[in-house]
């Protein structure tokens, strides 16, 4: 049974308990009731000597502080703190990292099911391992990484709110994802210009801005006209990504692009691409487009077509989507292939493509707009 004693000169007691591997534990009750302070290092006890699991011990932590204190421990539901923590994420990340970070935050509160809606502070490590699960049975090892990331980024912050005691997020392994599910590839020059062969339109100009620049989709997408200047033949621009400003030389090929499709009544902040700007405004992301781009793949055979409707093996829209190699942001690995294949130096195709390296920055205060316009004419002409 546990007892108690007391040092000279304190009013607190001290409870003094076996665990459950018979090793004798003293803690503070905190308490000056001695009928309290027994009460406690009785639960200590029977805590310390059961098979407890995370969630049981936190309730019983809530449940002393409630009689020690008188007041029940601060508790906050899942649902309500991913719906603050979203919103003050708002202003400090971009449009596609909030819509990934809601996006995760739905699936993890629907993953309860008809469970009443959970207390923070009584979520497991089990059921956090169980949503992670849950999303690489259907989707790929790669988008559970992802959600498991935001989860630990959310429950980090509520561990700093004071909502929890520490972050059981942080204690879930990534999953071990297969290398042909991380790695891109770039395009062969075959199958771009295949590609380009098919493409048209403001689909053509994507491309082509992805094979001269290395850009991402959704900043090439955003581009205004303003945003280029054909007398100087440069491109500048902040990454929405990585608010990091770009100023780029416009390749031949991308030039001639821009000046056919340059229309003189357009107004300098017009949209370059006015149809693939409306879609990621009616989506609210960049992603309707990346799933475009893959059809426009699979019509000359780079890629396998992927199904609307689930199959009865599973696969398909419904069903767990393998990762292809080959997407949109292949051009950003073609840019950077090109260029060093060319003889470019690596600092200088680091930053053509706007890839940020501390080790680059250490060696490199600054690259000239001329060495840069080397990088850009030595991508091959793919238009003639």
């Amino acid at each position: 049974m546990a007892s108690l004693r007391r040092k000279p000169n304190s009013k607190y007691w001290i409870a003094c308990f076996t665990a459950a591997n018979g090793q004798r534990a003293q803690r503070s009750t905190k308490a000056t009731s001695r009928k309290l302070a027994q009460r406690l290092a009785d639960d200590y006890e029977s805590a310390a000597r059961c098979r407890m699991t995370e969630t049981q011990v936190r309730r019983v932590l809530g449940d002393l502080h409630r009689m020690q204190s008188g007041t029940a421990l601060s508790s906050t539901t899942v649902r309500a703190f991913f719906d603050q923590w979203i919103k003050a994420k708002a202003g400090t990340v971009s449009e596609s990292t909030r819509v990934a970070y809601e996006s995760a935050a739905r699936d993890f509160c629907e993953s309860f099911g008809d469970r009443a809606d959970p207390q923070m502070l009584y979520v497991s490590k089990a059921e956090l391992a169980a949503f992670r699960d849950s999303v690489a049975a259907t989707r790929s090892p790669v988008t559970a990484n992802t959600r498991l990331k935001i989860l630990r980024v959310a429950f980090q912050q509520a561990w700093r709110d004071g909502i929890i005691e520490d972050n059981p997020a942080a204690k879930i392994p990534l999953l071990k994802v297969p290398l042909s599910q991380t790695s891109r590839r770039a395009f062969t020059l075959v199958e771009l210009k295949t590609l380009l062969a098919v493409a048209d339109g403001e689909w053509k100009g994507l491309i082509l801005f992805g094979i001269y620049t290395g850009q991402r989709l959704g900043d090439i997408a955003r581009l205004r006209w303003d945003n280029v200047d054909l007398t100087t033949d440069t491109l500048a621009f902040t990454s929405q990504k990585t608010h990091r400003r770009q100023i780029l030389p416009i390749a031949t090929p991308l030039q001639k692009w821009l000046t056919d499709h340059r229309n003189p009544g357009t107004p300098s902040n017009g949209c370059v691409f006015p149809a693939m700007l409306a879609q990621i405004g009616k989506a609210g992301r960049v992603g309707s487009l990346s799933n475009q781009f893959y059809g426009l793949m699979a019509s000359v055979g780079l890629v396998s077509a992927r199904s609307h409707h689930a199959k009865a093996d599973g696969h398909g829209r419904d069903g767990r989507r393998g990762q292809s190699r080959l997407s949109f942001h292949s051009l950003r690995h073609t840019a950077t292939s090109l260029m060093k294949n060319a003889g470019i130096s690596p600092a200088i195709v680091q930053e053509f493509v706007g890839h940020d390296s501390k080790a680059v920055s250490e060696h490199y205060t600054h690259i000239e707009l001329s060495s840069l316009r080397k990088a850009a004419d030595s991508l091959p002409s793919l238009t003639e």
